[in-house]
């Protein structure tokens, strides 16, 4: 198997960047080639790609998920794909995301799984989940102020 590895900083708690990670739908929102994923059930999921101009379709079974720590995943059958992002807390509001992506030699992967593909994907990652959490704080935000009365004035 080949590999390819990429890692980036989020400035997000790593609850929420192992939220984002488990929301494999949301695949397509920040991995390229990804065109959709569907989850079948608990461990399984179903992938459709499109590599190196060349639509596929194939399984993918959760192997391991430790929450706020990993999760690892690795395809059924051909093409034989899988990966690994690990999430170390860095501090209360960020977390180093470190991701591996291995694919079979020869597979029309290796087409689009390089170091400069894998830094854009989590560059994509990045801005979702930092944006998302913005998102979060301005909502949070939003109904402080909304729950807040003023007191009457005393004349």
């Amino acid at each position: 198997m080949n590999d390819v590895h990429g890692s980036i900083n989020v400035n997000v708690p790593v609850r929420l960047a192992y939220e984002q990670w488990i929301r494999f739908e949301e695949f397509p929102l920040f991995m390229s080639g990804v065109e959709s994923v569907a989850k079948v059930d608990n461990v399984r999921l179903r992938f459709k790609t499109v590599v190196g101009g060349v639509p596929r379709e194939y399984d993918v079974w959760i192997i391991a998920r430790e929450p706020d720590e990993q999760i690892t995943w690795e395809s059924v059958g051909h093409p034989l794909a899988g990966g690994t992002v690990l999430l170390e807390p860095m501090g209360p509001l960020e977390t180093k995301v470190l991701l591996r992506l291995s694919w079979e030699p020869g597979s029309r992967h290796a087409v689009a799984l390089d170091a400069c593909q894998i830094r854009q994907d989590l560059e994509h990652f990045k801005e979702l989940v930092e944006g998302r959490e913005a998102e979060s704080r301005d909502w949070s935000a939003g109904e402080e102020k909304a729950g807040q009365r003023s007191l009457p004035h005393s004349s």
